[in-house]
């Protein structure tokens, strides 16, 4: 047991459970997983984001904010009335490097998104990459994207920015690294590469990965499978008692429960209290015939 019954699970025992596992799996066992994954997700994503790669992964690296910059770093949780001091560094809850691309992680274990944060790190990202590719990945417990940033002081806090909570998350970042920090960012560059993804898709990624698949390249030695199951076992008890596991039926059973059937889909207004659950499957009600967003 990684965290004992009782005890607070937040983003930091969260990163370090999951994130930690990643870290110490050999790649062959979850890296294309992930990345196609991570594609399915985010199908805006730069075509380089590549899964033949060697993958390494640092826990809670930190960066520091140049000097110029360090104006635009705001804490976004400041008390109101006490003066604040210029952020030095940031530390985000992991980082992927590959030959090809850096990959900064941030990770929420509620559903709220910090969008300033983002912003800084993808600026971070930025400037960190050594000409390779840069992505910034949230993870959080969402069963869809977030599509805005409801960041209510930002357009007080970065009137040069321009900004205000109705904005997506990448008009957010886009303004605030271009009119702030004086970078060179279009909304089709962040789009491209903000991504994310949810522990629920993660926990069913290590519960179906194969430990003993003799067609690896590299087969794992008994004792070390024996490890790394009990490694994953953990990980995934602790996603299994948050409740951050998959949808647990299927949504044709869902629709059969209200006496839907398929075919009367496109003629029904009902289908918009679910359109959550087309979102996790990748459904674009906007697509199905006679869609009406307005419908009650």
């Amino acid at each position: 047991m990684l965290v004992r019954e009782g005890v607070r699970v937040d983003e930091d025992r969260l990163t370090h459970a999951v994130v930690g596992l990643m870290r110490y799996l050999p790649p062959e066992l979850w890296f294309q997983p992930f990345i196609r994954e991570l594609r399915r997700r985010n199908p805006t994503a730069q075509t380089n984001l590549d899964a033949f790669l060697d993958p390494k992964i640092e826990l809670w690296p930190s960066y520091s904010i140049p000097s110029s910059w360090s104006h635009a770093f705001w804490r976004p949780r400041a008390k109101k009335g006490v003066p604040e001091t210029p952020k030095g560094s940031i530390c985000p809850d992991a980082v992927i490097y590959t030959d090809k691309w850096i990959m900064f992680i941030e990770s929420e274990y509620s559903h709220d998104v910090d969008t300033e944060q983002l912003f800084q790190q993808f600026a971070i990202a930025s400037r960190e990459r050594n000409e390779k590719e840069f992505f910034l990945l949230l993870i959080n417990r969402a069963i869809t994207r977030p599509s805005h940033c409801g960041v209510d002081s930002a357009s007080f806090k970065k009137p040069e920015a321009n900004v205000c909570r109705g904005d997506s998350l990448e008009q957010y970042i886009t303004a605030c690294s271009n009119d702030t920090l004086g970078l060179q960012f279009t909304e089709e560059d962040v789009k491209q590469r903000l991504l994310w993804i949810n522990w629920q898709s993660l926990y069913q990624l290590f519960s179906e990965m194969s430990l003993n698949d003799k067609k690896k390249s590299v087969p794992l030695p008994r004792a070390f499978q024996r490890m790394v199951k009990n490694m994953r076992q953990d990980v995934c008890e602790l996603l299994e008692r948050e409740g951050l596991v998959p949808i647990g039926f299927d949504i044709i059973d869902v629709l059969a429960q209200h006496n839907i059937t398929v075919n009367s889909l496109p003629f029904l207004p009902v289908i918009k209290p679910i359109t959550w659950f087309l979102k996790e499957l990748n459904i674009n009600v906007e697509a199905i015939p006679k869609w009406n967003g307005d419908s009650a």
